[in-house]
């Protein structure tokens, strides 16, 4: 196998590596070095601000506030953090209710407390 250059792949705001190209001089096949590790580090992260906007968004910060603290890591913009909790809300699976006859109803109302008069 004899070095035949080099392809680089980059991805906005992270990085870029450049992977070996080799070409076999018997068989005259082109073929590249494993690009894993670099998908594997791209999913790492993009698992690492899923977890950090959802915990963001927990805590009823915003989306831009999300995306401020983002600048001191890799910035990213409001659209972004509120595509990836849209996608890993999606991902949930939420069981479906049960119909015996009747469907319970739920009822929350903050100016009407259910057990007593408490507002004094």
């Amino acid at each position: 196998m004899v070095h035949n250059g080099f392809n680089t792949y980059s991805k906005k705001n992270f990085g870029s590596i450049r992977i070996g190209k080799y070409k076999c001089q018997n068989c005259q096949s082109n073929q590249e070095e494993s690009k894993s590790p670099w998908l594997n580090s791209l999913s790492q992260i993009k698992d690492f601000f899923t977890s950090f906007a959802l915990t963001c968004h927990n805590q009823n910060v915003s989306y831009e506030g999300i995306a401020e603290i983002s600048e001191f890591l890799i910035p990213h913009g409001k659209d972004y953090f509120a595509e990836l909790c849209a996608d890993s809300l999606s991902k949930i699976d939420i069981p479906l209710i049960e119909k015996n006859g009747e469907m319970p109803i739920l009822h929350y109302d903050e100016q009407h407390f259910p057990f007593a008069d408490l507002r004094s």
